[in-house]
């Protein structure tokens, strides 16, 4: 089995979210996952990225 994975970055208001739906919209079985939403997943521990703690 193989699986395609496309990560869009950028700054905020680059299009990121617009482009991603769209794209997403191309393929017969796609997910377009919002990073953001992850930070309401994580029960403790979680790290800031912007911290220098995070790259470990």
């Amino acid at each position: 089995m193989s699986a395609d994975i496309i990560i869009l970055a950028g700054p905020p208001g680059a299009g990121k979210s617009t482009t991603a739906r769209a794209l997403a919209h191309d393929f017969p079985r796609s997910v377009h996952l919002h990073t953001d939403d992850f930070w309401h997943f994580i029960a403790a521990g979680a790290i800031p990225p912007y911290l220098p703690e995070s790259e470990a």
